[in-house]
């Protein structure tokens, strides 16, 4: 194959990434979520700033069930410090990693926006998008797939 093809692929695919990334933002870009009747503040934080408290307030896979998991009313919160590791704790003991700590991540930016990353965690690699207030992790392609998450204190 051609290296002008294989270059060409590449590049289709990462416009793809950014434009996904920006469509997401911009579906849950308001200032609250509210689901299940709870509801949350965020808190404003740097957009391509993932150092901080998250809050897990979705799930969601297309080809397998359920296809979407509303975690608005639990307490799943993953805590990024700056020597790459984060924390999970959650009030919910059926939700996977609920309480871990000293878990490694790798964040490498992908556009010239500087919202959208490549996050490597537990080997595995999403699409992360971080704006003011949510953070995605999106992994659709292979069915993993999205985690939307708020900043919160």
């Amino acid at each position: 194959m051609d290296i002008s093809k294989i270059l060409k692929k590449q590049m289709l695919f990462y416009i793809k990434l950014l434009l996904a990334g920006l469509i997401m933002i911009r579906c849950i870009s308001n200032n609250e979520i509210q689901r299940q009747s709870c509801k949350t503040e965020k808190e404003k934080g740097v957009p391509g700033n993932i150092i901080g408290n998250w809050k897990l307030v979705k799930q969601d896979r297309l080809f397998t069930s359920p296809g979407e998991i509303d975690h608005s009313c639990n307490d799943i919160i993953f805590s990024f410090k700056t020597d790459s590791t984060y924390t999970v704790s959650s009030n919910t003991p059926t939700f996977l990693g609920s309480s871990e700590a000293g878990i490694e991540y790798q964040l490498k930016s992908i556009d010239l926006s500087r919202i959208i990353f490549k996050l490597t965690t537990r080997n595995t690699n999403w699409q992360c998008t971080i704006s003011e207030y949510d953070m995605i992790w999106d992994n659709t392609i292979l069915d993993s797939g999205r985690m939307i998450f708020i900043r919160v204190k």
